[in-house]
C-alpha cells in the first residue's frame, strides 16, 4: 500500500504517458457524429440554422466547436472530455429561439422555424426519459449486489464473494457492503475460473458464469440495458452478470488465511 493522489496518477498516466488508448479508441469524427447528437439531442439538429441566425453569438460557440474539434485527434473519446463545451452550444440555439419566438408573428418562415423548435424541445424531453430509463440499466453491478445480500444474507457462515473484472466496471462499490461481519470481498482480476482445486470462495459475481459450474451453481440472473427497440417503442435488456453460489457438496478451504487478503482488493476499490 502507498500514499497517493487519484487524480494525479491518471493525469499522469493520460498525459505524460500519453496511454489514454489502451482504454479504447474512436474515429476523428465520433464527437460529431456520435457524442454530440446524443447530448445535444434538439440543439444539435438546430445548431445549423441558430448559427445563421444569431450571429452575435458566434464569438461564444465558435470556441466552443474548435474545442471538440481539437479533442477529435485524441484517439482516445469520451462525452465528458467535451462537456464544457455543450452549455455555449446550447446557449447559441437558445438565442436563436428567443429571436424566432418573438418573430413568430411577423413573417411565415419565423412561425415554422418556433414551431419546429417547440417540436424539438418536445422530441428532447422524451429522449431523455428514454435514455435516463435506459441509464438505470446500465450498472447491472450494484443490482447483482443488492440480490446477492438479499438472496444469501440468511446463509450461515461466513461468505467469501469474488467479483470479476466486468462486475467492478459495473456499479459493484463499497457503499454497498454488508456490515455485519460474515461478509468477506474480493476482486483479485486473476481468478478467472477453470481451477482444478477448489476456489476459496463461497459466492461469486461474474460475467462468465460458464468458466465456474464446475464448483459454484447460478443463483440469479442480472439484466443490463441492451438496445432501444423502436418498432415497439420499448428497452430491451439482455442477461449481463451472474450471481452464483458454491455447490452443497463441495467445501471452502483456507478461510482464515484469506481473510486480510480478500480485503484488500475491495480496500483499492475504483468504481
Amino acid at each position: 500500500r502507498r500514499w497517493l493522489w487519484p487524480e494525479g496518477v491518471v493525469l499522469y498516466y493520460n498525459t505524460w504517458l500519453n496511454k489514454s488508448s489502451n482504454w479504447g479508441t474512436s474515429p476523428p469524427h465520433w464527437y460529431f457524429t456520435s457524442a454530440l447528437p446524443r447530448a445535444l439531442l434538439g440543439s444539435f439538429a438546430l445548431f445549423p440554422a441558430a448559427f445563421v441566425a444569431e450571429p452575435r453569438f458566434r464569438r461564444y460557440s465558435l470556441p466552443a466547436v474548435a474545442f471538440v474539434a481539437l479533442y477529435s485527434w485524441l484517439p482516445h473519446k469520451e462525452l465528458r472530455f467535451v462537456f464544457y463545451g455543450l452549455p455555449l452550444l446550447n446557449g447559441h440555439v437558445a438565442v436563436a429561439m428567443a429571436k424566432w419566438y418573438n418573430n413568430r408573428h411577423k413573417s411565415r418562415v419565423s412561425a415554422l422555424w418556433f414551431w419546429g423548435c417547440a417540436a424539438a424541445l418536445a422530441g428532447s424531453a422524451l429522449m431523455c426519459g428514454i435514455f435516463a430509463q435506459a441509464s438505470a440499466w446500465n450498472y447491472p453491478g450494484g443490482y447483482a449486489m443488492a440480490t446477492l445480500h438479499d438472496q444469501e444474507r440468511s446463509t450461515p457462515g461466513q461468505k467469501y464473494v469474488h467479483f470479476d473484472v466486468m462486475t467492478s466496471m459495473m456499479g459493484v462499490t463499497r457503499f454497498q457492503k454488508d456490515h455485519c461481519g460474515n461478509w468477506r470481498y474480493s476482486k483479485d482480476p486473476s481468478f478467472i475460473g477453470g481451477d482444478l482445486q477448489p476456489p476459496p470462495f463461497t459466492h461469486l459475481v461474474t460475467s462468465a458464469p460458464q468458466n465456474h459450474t464446475q464448483w459454484f451453481s447460478t443463483v440469479a440472473e442480472v439484466p443490463a440495458f441492451s438496445r432501444i427497440d423502436w418498432r415497439h417503442f420499448r428497452l430491451q435488456t439482455r442477461p449481463t452478470l451472474w450471481v452464483m453460489a458454491r455447490k452443497p457438496d463441495t467445501s471452502v478451504t483456507q478461510h482464515s488465511d484469506l481473510d486480510e487478503e480478500l480485503e484488500v482488493p475491495l480496500a483499492g476499490d475504483r468504481v
